[in-house]
């Protein structure tokens, strides 16, 4: 894989996960708050809702036993018809008689005793209860506050089954387990729809009452702003990814320039090409240093092969310098150059001495041809002549006869003259160049 490959898979391995992690921790710390803010909102309006039940409950149960306000429903039941409704254990106070009579919906029974066999009763219903818990401030479209007996089944009408009577709905959910166990707080439960709700619990114990009220609301409606936050989060996440690419890719591409112009160089370098100039561009502080040293290599190396030329073209006085003790290309052109010069040293010695030997040699053999024409083709001419003058010829033919044999002894002496001047040989080669004029001398 390229480095630029490498560049954006790395960037991009750091970016993304951060992101995303960035965006996870967001994402669940909203989510954190918004479930506060829920629960808290829940718990505020069922201790409002619970502060007026109670209230109500207390002033009823006061004016009753006070007997300042007559209720409409009110009679006198003996002790016998007291103890079917709630049991032997009987006192003045309020009770919870839903269920009895057939009833499936809230009974409050109000109770104070007139006489020994006799009792002041009243039942109220749902009614205001049930206009307290309907007050829909704050609840959204699935909120809901209702109250449980200890029976775990519904006292007030349910939002979502309204025709049902609440005796009939059971309720006995993490919550309300909980609050009959005279615990108080929130959570996020499954109510007894079977749904996930947030919900709010907390006892109401008046009197002889003894039960639970709940606010919830489903955390689908509640998590809304958190599902709208999270389509919100994708899109940016998406072009966050988005641009970290295209910012890797530019990043990479910005990185491995001078990376690839480098090897652009050493690729002119490696194919024998050493005459160019490196980009002056500054890339950061490293890349310019990588450059620097290039730039001082390529400068050594230059100098390297114009000494190499210098060597090739015999140039054996050419210098020099060492790039550094490590220059083993230097050292051995320095080494061949010290050769070179040896040799060449060596040949011209011999050059010399062969010159020296041949002038020397062609002396040998001109003074023995001189002293050969002198010694031995001289006499024979003069013994010709000798004979010729002994002979009965014509005086006018040993006239020509005589006239040829001198000029080929003239000619022989010329000739031994030519090949080594006794002059030479006698006084010297000064003596011998001034005879040597004197005789090129016009008469």
């Amino acid at each position: 894989m390229s480095i630029k490959s490498w560049i954006i898979v790395c960037v991009n391995a750091l970016l993304i996960p951060t992101i995303l992690l960035l965006s996870l921790l967001f994402y669940k710390e909203f989510k954190s708050s918004l479930d506060e803010r829920v629960l808290l909102q829940l718990t505020s309006i069922k201790r409002l809702k619970r502060i007026q039940i109670e209230d109500w409950l207390k002033r009823s149960s006061k004016s009753f036993q006070e007997g300042k306000i007559k209720f409409e429903n009110e009679e006198i039941l003996t002790l016998p018809e007291v103890q079917l409704l709630i049991g032997d254990k009987i006192e003045d106070g309020i009770y919870d008689i839903t269920g009895q009579r057939g009833k499936r919906r809230l009974q409050i029974f109000f109770l104070k005793k007139e006489s020994e066999n006799t009792f002041r009763v009243a039942i109220e219903g749902e009614e205001k209860i049930d206009r307290i818990l309907q007050e829909r401030s704050g609840m959204g479209q699935t909120g809901e506050s209702y109250i449980v007996g200890e029976d775990f089944r519904l006292r007030t009408k349910s939002r979502f089954m309204p025709e049902t009577p609440p005796y009939d709905i059971e309720c006995k959910t993490e919550t309300a387990t909980l609050a009959m166990a005279k615990q108080m707080g929130h959570s996020i439960i499954k109510d007894y729809r079977g749904e996930e709700v947030y919900s709010a619990f907390h006892t109401i114990r008046v009197s002889h009452l003894n039960w639970v009220i709940l606010s919830e609301i489903d955390t689908e409606e509640a998590l809304l702003p958190l599902a709208a936050l999270k389509r919100k989060l994708i899109i940016i996440l998406l072009g966050a990814f988005l641009v970290a690419f295209i910012l890797s890719f530019f990043l990479a591409k910005f990185m491995t320039k001078p990376v690839i112009q480098m090897q652009h160089y050493l690729n002119e370098m490696a194919g024998g090409n050493y005459q160019f100039s490196l980009s002056n561009r500054i890339y950061g502080k490293e890349i310019e240093m990588m450059y620097d040293a290039l730039n001082q290599m390529l400068i050594k190396i230059r100098s390297t092969i114009d000494f190499s030329k210098e060597v090739g073209n015999m140039n054996l006085e050419a210098e020099y310098k060492l790039i550094g003790k490590n220059d083993t290309l230097g050292k051995s052109l320095l080494a061949m150059q010290h050769r070179l010069q040896t040799a060449q040293k060596a040949e011209n010695t011999k050059q010399k001495d062969l010159k020296v030997a041949i002038v020397a040699g062609q002396e040998r053999e001109r003074h023995r041809l001189s002293k050969d024409l002198h010694d031995g083709l001289g006499p024979m001419l003069t013994r010709l002549k000798l004979i010729i003058q002994a002979q009965d010829l014509a005086k006018e033919k040993k006239s020509e006869l005589n006239i040829i044999i001198d000029e080929t002894v003239s000619e022989v002496r010329r000739m031994t003259f030519n090949l080594m001047p006794q002059s030479l040989l006698d006084f010297g080669v000064v003596k011998a160049l001034q005879n040597l004029v004197a005789k090129l001398k016009p008469v």
